[in-house]
């Protein structure tokens, strides 16, 4: 309860100077066209949840592997945020998406759904090349929230994105 009092405060102060404390700078910022990063996606298996026509951007910003892992720290939200079909898995990992635009303007954070070993679960997976991704938990109650991981490890599967 603390730590999402704390984290609160945290993003309320933040709302007011427009900035995250420690904020990383600096970082490079690619771009690729959505139609190319579907294809791409689809190319690796992973199926776009959304109709080919609803593109919610025509570029997708992102960055590197080394700029994500110094970012998604900040994308990470306690587990007692959680409430069941309320607040959930996919409330997280559209909280790490839509923060990720707003905070460090990056929208190559997208919400991902697969198969883990404790069952369909949704969690983020974030751009670091033209064909490639990362993925990581955006609830601080798993033991490797805050990090970033490849497909697989974790146990997680992915097979869904938007």
């Amino acid at each position: 309860m603390v730590n999402a009092i704390v984290s609160l405060i945290k993003k309320a102060a933040c709302a007011i100077c427009d900035k995250e404390p420690g904020k990383p700078a600096g970082y490079p910022v690619y771009q690729i066209g959505w139609d190319e990063l579907a294809t791409n996606l689809k190319g690796l298996g992973l199926e776009l949840m959304l109709k080919a026509e609803f593109m919610p951007d025509r570029l997708v910003k992102y960055t590197g592997e080394k700029a994500w892992a110094e970012i998604i720290p900040f994308l990470i939200y306690p587990a007692d945020d959680y409430v069941a079909e309320v607040a959930d898995c996919d409330d997280y990992s559209r909280w790490a998406a839509a923060d990720a635009s707003r905070i460090f303007k990056l929208n190559g954070c997208l919400q991902c759904w697969g198969d883990t070993p404790s069952g369909r679960h949704a969690w983020g997976l974030v751009i670091t090349g033209p064909k490639s991704y990362l993925l990581f938990e955006p609830n601080a109650g798993f033991p490797y929230a805050g990090k970033l991981f490849a497909e697989g490890d974790n146990g997680y599967e992915p097979k869904y994105w938007k």
